[in-house]
């Protein structure tokens, strides 16, 4: 079982070549968790301080990683 997380989960992705679940929140971050190891690795904050309607996630590994979301001021961060 995952954790509780402190906002909204808005999207989750496999990253299959690296055994990780990358679980985006409302606050603008993305949490990796270890499906293995069944742990939190980190959390990455966007520099962007705001609260998001919707994000999307691409990619099968950190490397090819890519977060579209779309904020509560009308804007979109790529």
């Amino acid at each position: 079982m995952l954790p509780g997380f402190d906002h909204w989960v808005l999207d989750t992705r496999f990253l299959e070549v690296d055994g990780l679940l990358a679980i985006g929140l409302s606050d603008n971050s993305v949490a990796l968790w270890d499906l293995s190891k069944r742990a939190l690795v980190t959390r990455v904050k966007s520099p962007e301080k705001c609260l998001l309607y919707s994000m999307r996630m691409w990619g099968d590994s950190v490397r090819e990683f890519l977060v579209a979301s779309g904020t509560i001021l009308n804007e979109i961060l790529i």
